[in-house]
């Protein structure tokens, strides 16, 4: 279902969809919490961005990120990875651009909690084709 590639330690996939919980919240009580599309929220939308070079985070997310980090809310980015699913670049791709901007936020001192990519669509390739 996926390549065989190195994923994070705090990574995993799930039925074909990537997930990593980077920090888990003390306790388990109900809180909000800030869900954010990767693609166009935090970082320029690119066409299937999956090239590190092309990763330009948007004027003022970090800000945004970073506040509600102080704020103790957690940050949650979710995106649909259609290029995955198309088969125009693999997972391999999209965690060289996700570890960009994971580390591009921290430049700033933000920092996100969790990540879910789906790459499934109804013109993807198999697996991805649902």
């Amino acid at each position: 279902m996926t390549e065989q590639i190195s994923l994070p330690e705090t990574a995993a996939f799930t039925k074909g969809v990537y997930t990593q919980v980077l920090n888990r919240p003390a306790g388990d009580d109900k809180r909000p919490a800030l869900f954010l599309d990767r693609d166009g929220a935090v970082v320029v939308e690119a066409h299937y961005l999956h090239e590190v070079d092309k990763v330009k985070l948007i004027e003022g997310a970090a800000e945004t990120i970073r506040a509600a980090n102080e704020l103790g809310i957690p940050v949650i980015f979710v995106t649909n990875q259609a290029g995955v699913g198309y088969g125009y670049f693999g997972w391999d791709a999209f965690l060289a651009v996700q570890e960009r901007i994971l580390g591009d936020l921290a430049e700033l001192g933000a920092s996100v909690d969790g990540v879910y990519a789906c790459p499934f669509h109804e013109k993807g390739k198999p697996p991805y084709d649902h």
